[in-house]
This record gives C-alpha cells, structure tokens and sequence, in this order.
C-alpha cells in the first residue's frame, strides 16, 4: 500500500520507485484525492492495490498506470 500512516497524518510513497511525496495528509481520503490530481495512478496487482508515481507511470509499464 502506497499511501502509509505515520501517526495520524497519510503520505504518498511510489510503490515501484519508494519516492515519498512531501505533503502528509490528516485524512486518507485526502491522500487519495492528492494522488489523482498530481499524476499518480493505482491499480490492483495480484490482489493488491499499487500505486505508482508520475515518474515512474512516464518511464515504466504502461499497463500497471492505466486507471483503475
């Protein structure tokens, strides 16, 4: 899982990459929201949920950064 608890604030780390997006969030909803509106995208593997940074979406399997 991609976005990660530390505390009680939410952060964003690439699952493919580990880059870790500098806003925390106090909601994991707000997390998600961020994610979509700056590029990254998320999709179930093998039963569970990845999400991969804009940079990573931009170089690697265009398959694994298609929306879900």
């Amino acid at each position: 899982m991609s976005i990660e608890e530390d505390y009680r604030d939410f952060q964003l780390v690439c699952d493919n990459c580990g880059k870790v997006h500098d806003e925390l969030f106090e909601e994991f909803r707000d997390a998600v929201e961020a994610k979509k509106e700056i590029g990254w995208k998320s999709k179930k593997i093998n039963g569970e949920w990845e999400d991969w940074c804009d940079e990573c979406c931009y170089e690697g399997d265009k398959e694994k950064c298609k929306d879900v």
